[in-house]
């Protein structure tokens, strides 16, 4: 419940990876998000509730870009 996350995060940062936590509010503990948080390393910093519909958003639009919608 603290940095347990925090290199696995780092290393997928570094591959350019997104990055996305649970926000502080909607987290019971926000020991492993806040951490890399902390670290800049989220870009983005989402509710619960928030964080399926961003990721689905990240998914489709880059393949909307692509032109990728008709093969899902």
């Amino acid at each position: 419940m603290g940095q347990d996350g925090l290199e696995g995060a780092r290393h997928l940062s570094d591959l350019g990876a997104p990055i996305m936590v649970q926000d502080q509010e909607s987290s019971r503990v926000w020991g492993m998000p806040g951490e890399i948080a902390k670290a800049g390393l989220a870009e983005e910093i989402a509710p619960l509730t928030d964080i399926g519909w961003r990721i689905n958003h990240k998914v489709l639009g880059s393949r909307a870009a692509h032109g990728l919608m008709s093969t899902i």
